[in-house]
């Protein structure tokens, strides 16, 4: 950033003016929880870009919401299957290069050109495929730039869920050795990803870390079931080892299971449970809206988490269902992650498993199940830590963060009007 534009951020009024972007994305719970922080000391708008012409309504929020211009065309939803698939297999990748070369990769020339009529006094990047075009906007502007990657981008960018071209694998890349050094606040989702990143990239500041926590939180565990419920809360996918957990429950007896939620193993969970014959102590529930989500999770006892960690991403970072259990005052079983295991008093509140298998899974659950006197006391210890970690504690971190970059850049925009 040159001299000039230093020296404007002293300039900024008293309160801030907070553009946060998000591309492709609907405005999910990490984002509008760090809109609410920063509305308590800035004015905050929200900049949301989708492929598509799809909109929600965010009334009375403190925080402005505008949708961006689409930046891109998504393929055809004919209900005539041939006509679908060839479509989508021939014609819309030649209109999707077509629009890319209009709009830019990740729609960079639309979002930028927002960002400047914007004029924000301080910049949002969620994500990787934000941030070319934010820190372009971010240079022009003499604006502060702060990058909150929601996932470790050097992996995430390559597994082949997250469904990017080639090109778009290498503009993130790019951007993120170009951009994350020169970031006025770099953030991360846990300690283990925010080390790799500075190692990554030698950055000179290790990233702050904050964690998506629920805005509430229960005040005292609910007394333990008999028997203990168990629970899963979270999209039925095969990489959050659905089938596993199903297969574990399904062969410990007398085990209540919940599976709340929706996802592509949905119709999987229910013929299995029907081909089982356990729908007397296994069920599927339709997942509830994010207001009501502890509440309602915390007439459970047991919440379990099983991933296998296949990478640095999952390794490192700890998922949002762990804090959403912690809310509702639930004890956890969890896999052997460096990201559970480093989590401070983790042993108190949770059964750590010697590995993700079927067995193993199923001697977490009777264990537990069979100790009644145990759920008690993690259930207990999971409360005293979601007060610990709540939403005012991450609000404050969010804000602190903002306000000293603010105070730091505009000393040394005072620092070069001086030498002047």
């Amino acid at each position: 950033m040159n001299e000039e534009n230093v020296i404007n951020i002293s300039k900024v009024k008293k309160r801030p003016k907070i553009c946060l972007v998000i591309v492709n994305s609907p405005l999910e719970a990490r984002s509008r929880k760090t809109a609410l922080a920063l509305s308590e000391i800035a004015d905050v708008t929200i900049l949301d870009f989708f492929r598509s012409s799809k909109r929600e309504s965010w009334e009375g929020q403190p925080f402005k919401l505008r949708y961006g211009d689409p930046i891109g065309i998504g393929g055809s939803e004919h209900r005539i299957w041939v006509l679908k698939v060839g479509f989508n297999l021939t014609i819309y990748p030649i209109l999707k290069k077509l629009f890319s070369k209009r709009v830019g990769v990740f729609g960079e020339n639309v979002v930028y050109r927002t960002l400047m009529e914007e004029c924000p006094d301080a910049i949002i990047s969620v994500n990787a495929n934000t941030l070319k075009p934010c820190g372009r906007a971010a240079e022009d502007l003499g604006a502060a730039l702060i990058y909150d990657a929601y996932e470790y981008w050097p992996e995430h960018r390559l597994e082949s869920a997250v469904a990017l071209t080639d090109i778009e694998r290498a503009v993130i890349d790019e951007v993120e050795r170009a951009y994350m050094e020169d970031a006025d606040v770099t953030i991360t989702v846990s300690p283990e990803l925010a080390h790799e990143y500075q190692k990554l990239y030698g950055l000179t500041r290790t990233p702050i870390v904050t964690y998506n926590i629920p805005l509430d939180h229960v005040d005292k565990a609910r007394l333990v079931n008999t028997p203990p419920r168990f629970i899963f809360i979270g999209n039925f996918q095969i990489a959050r080892n659905i089938e596993m957990i199903f297969k574990a429950a399904a062969v410990t007896d007398g085990i209540d299971m919940t599976f709340q939620g929706s996802g592509v193993l949905g119709s999987w969970l229910e013929t299995q449970i029907k081909d089982h014959k356990v729908s007397d102590r296994i069920q599927v529930n339709d997942p509830v809206p994010y207001e009501q989500l502890i509440e309602s999770a915390s007439f459970f006892d047991i919440g379990i988490i099983a991933h296998e960690a296949y990478n640095m991403q999952i390794d490192g970072s700890l998922p949002n269902k762990f804090f959403e259990y912690l809310s509702a005052g639930l004890a956890l079983i969890v896999p052997p992650t460096t990201a559970f295991k480093n989590f401070p008093g983790i042993e108190e509140f949770a059964y750590i498993l010697e590995d993700t298998s079927v067995d193993a899974v199923s001697r977490a659950i009777e264990s537990l199940a069979s100790d009644p006197t145990r759920i008690t006391a993690m259930k207990k210890a999971a409360i005293e830590v979601a007060h610990q970690y709540n939403y005012e504690n991450h609000a404050r971190v969010i804000q602190d963060a903002f306000l000293d970059m603010m105070d730091e850049r505009s000393s040394r925009a005072d620092e070069l009007q001086e030498a002047r």
